[in-house]
């Protein structure tokens, strides 16, 4: 999520005004970084970089204006003339035409006492200066106006400090809420990289949700029996357990990049969790009894399981130790993997087949060979 750019701000938490004027906005801004500083957690927190540069304003009196005949787009056009240039003809030099601009040269473009002076034609025929019609002033503007949804804004940025995001944005919203009045037409909007994960978040809770029952169905058309699916099925919070407890030895918090990694982690367990399972059914199946099937397919599978966990734990051990910039999204997912693969490995082994024991006498069946006319309760 770190390396998310969203809505123009590359930073954790940028909150947005919107409204119509500029130094109301900038107030308001001061107004919002002043509450944001106090609250926990937050960093680095400053507005959005406004710098300031000497403009002419003209301001057209259009009364005045309508007594000589002359509407705005007639000084506007004459203006855009002197400042921008227009091309009234063509000169030919040697077989080559070159467009010929009038306009203001630069050192009239630079003296407001040449601008006040400048001659207007009016419909009668007359010319009368610009200052007769319009008040001309230089003063100080912002060098570039930033619109977002055609709406002018301001940002309040802000960093994270020993918090997550979420919480931090939660408690900023409350104290702005109670310290901050927005006039009419005013409005702030919680984007950065706090929008992006709200959005991620939202995006991966249904796609997992859908997963997980796609993977729930499949599990039940392999193993024909949803008692197995559950049984399988509950590794899930035993890796669970391991990766949270990563993430909170680590001082880190949940992100996308934490979240990205548990999916990873779910599929790696429930693997390990179904070829334990299946090994025990299928020595079941062949006739062994209870406990020697539970017994025998622990000690078979304690090599595969132990050899996939190593694998995905090594594999992502250099990303969760050395971190840094850049790994801002692979540091979290591979904390999680390595966390939760410690404590579903070893709670796979041992957790696993007592809960096949206790799932098998709770179906209150008798264990016998597959040469029995009672089929096994795992396969119903």
């Amino acid at each position: 999520i770190d390396e998310v750019v969203s809505g123009g701000t590359r930073t954790e938490i940028a909150i947005k005004i919107f409204g119509p004027d500029l130094l109301t906005l900038q107030t308001l801004a001061n107004q919002v970084m002043k509450v944001l500083q106090d609250v926990p957690g937050t960093a680095d927190v400053r507005t959005e970089t406004q710098s300031f540069m000497p403009e002419v304003t003209v301001t057209i009196d259009r009364e005045r204006a309508g007594r000589y005949g002359l509407t705005g787009l007639d000084l506007s056009s004459t203006l855009e003339t002197a400042y921008n240039g227009k091309v009234t003809s063509q000169v030919l030099d040697k077989q080559r035409m070159f467009p010929l601009k009038v306009w203001f040269d630069q050192d009239s473009r630079r003296n407001i006492d040449v601008l006040k002076s400048l001659l207007i034609d009016t419909p009668i025929g007359s010319r009368i200066p610009l200052s007769e019609i319009a008040t001309i002033e230089q003063l100080e503007g912002p060098s570039a106006i930033i619109r977002e949804n055609v709406a002018r804004r301001i940002a309040v940025l802000s960093s994270t400090s020993k918090r997550d995001v979420v919480s931090v944005v939660k408690d900023a919203q409350k104290a702005i809420s109670k310290e901050v009045t927005l006039p009419p037409g005013y409005y702030i909007v919680y984007g950065g990289q706090y929008e992006a994960q709200q959005q991620a978040s939202h995006s991966l809770f249904f796609t997992s949700l859908f997963s997980l029952i796609g993977i729930l169905f499949l599990l039940r058309q392999g193993l024909s029996s949803w008692r197995a699916t559950l049984l399988v099925a509950t590794n899930l919070p035993l890796a669970c357990i391991g990766g949270l407890f990563a993430v909170a030895a680590t001082g880190n918090v949940l992100s996308i990049g934490s979240l990205v990694g548990f999916i990873s982690l779910f599929g790696i367990s429930t693997r390990n969790s179904l070829m334990l399972v299946g090994r025990i059914h299928t020595l079941f199946e062949e006739g062994n009894s209870l406990e020697q099937a539970i017994r025998q397919g622990a000690l078979e599978r304690v090599t595969p399981v132990l050899m996939t966990a190593l694998t995905a734990a090594l594999g992502m051990l250099p990303l969760a130790v050395l971190g840094g910039t850049g790994r801002e999204l692979e540091q979290p997912l591979a904390v999680v993997i390595v966390g939760g693969m410690i404590s579903s490995t070893a709670l796979t082994l041992a957790v696993i087949p007592a809960l096949f024991k206790v799932f098998m006498k709770t179906n209150n069946l008798t264990v016998g060979s597959s040469s029995d006319s009672e089929a096994s309760p795992i396969s119903r």
